[in-house]
């Protein structure tokens, strides 16, 4: 991760697509999206930030 100026305030990203809000929030709540969510404090000391946001392909 690299800033355009200074340091950058994030460690790390991830990035996934869903078909739609139901389906992200389905995967969140199943058994490996509650262990990915219970794992997020052990490296994500300082908080994470959740960005949600439509995709849009093409131009």
């Amino acid at each position: 991760m690299a800033a355009t100026q200074g340091q950058t305030p994030y460690f790390a990203v991830f990035e996934a697509e869903f078909a739609d809000a139901a389906a992200m929030t389905a995967a969140r709540a199943s058994p490996q999206g509650r262990q990915v969510t219970a794992d997020v404090a052990n490296y994500a000391t300082g908080g994470a930030v959740v960005i949600h946001y439509p995709v849009q392909y093409g131009g």
